[in-house]
């Protein structure tokens, strides 16, 4: 049996308004840019310098608005937001981890970098990300980054050394792409740092377990 006539134009009418009503409810949905770090590296060594050691890379701890793929910033004191219509590709500590791994395998003074917590490995590669973000202060924005860093002995996790390391680079403009632009630079200024002094570490002997570590 066929519909009558006048019940199929009432359901194409219903049809026609809860179609309109969907396009009136629903956002209009926003263009989201993804970002990866400028692709920027150290310059290899010439030679191993340090000793055949093995070193495994952490990704630093670090708070909730940090551990995330948004790109800060504080445009004011004690407010912090985030660029809109922007994100990084990982959350910003994994961001990190990677560089300093694609580092310290450029650098070419360690005998093997690791990411995976399951590998053995001679040192150990850990730390606190306080920072990452781009604040608007009197010069105008400047990108920082604070990384407290740990180098622990790989086998007792005992600590080796420790250092904080900060960079800071200004902005060539206000946008997002600028921003990260200027947090690329400061990571590699970070980066380097970080690959040097571990570096510098593991040509030192690894002193027995449960001796101290030597001052630094």
């Amino acid at each position: 049996m066929k519909p009558a006539p006048r019940l199929l134009r009432g359901l194409a009418a219903s049809t026609a308004v809860l179609a309109l009503v969907a396009c009136s409810v629903l956002p209009e949905s926003r263009q989201l840019t993804v970002y990866s770090l400028p692709a920027a590296y150290p310059a290899q060594a010439a030679a191993p310098l340090a000793p055949a050691r093995t070193v495994r890379v952490a990704a630093p701890e670090s708070g909730r608005m940090i551990d995330s793929s948004r790109i800060l910033v504080t445009p004011s004191h004690n407010r912090l937001s985030a660029y809109e219509g922007a994100r990084w590709s990982d959350p910003v500590p994994e961001l990190l981890r990677d560089r300093l791994v694609q580092g310290l395998l450029r650098d070419g003074r360690l005998q093997a970098v690791s990411a995976r917590s399951g590998l053995p490995a001679d040192l150990e590669l850990s730390g606190i990300l306080s920072e990452f973000q781009v604040r608007y202060e009197s010069q105008g924005p400047v990108a920082r980054i604070r990384y407290d860093a740990r180098l622990l002995r790989g086998d007792t996790r005992q600590t080796l050394a420790a250092r904080t390391f900060e960079a800071a680079r200004p902005l060539q403009g206000t946008q997002a792409a600028a921003a990260v632009q200027a947090l690329g630079l400061a990571t590699d200024e970070l980066a380097q740092a970080l690959i040097d002094w571990i570096a510098a570490q593991a040509s030192q002997g690894l002193p027995q377990a449960g001796m101290p570590p030597p001052r630094r």
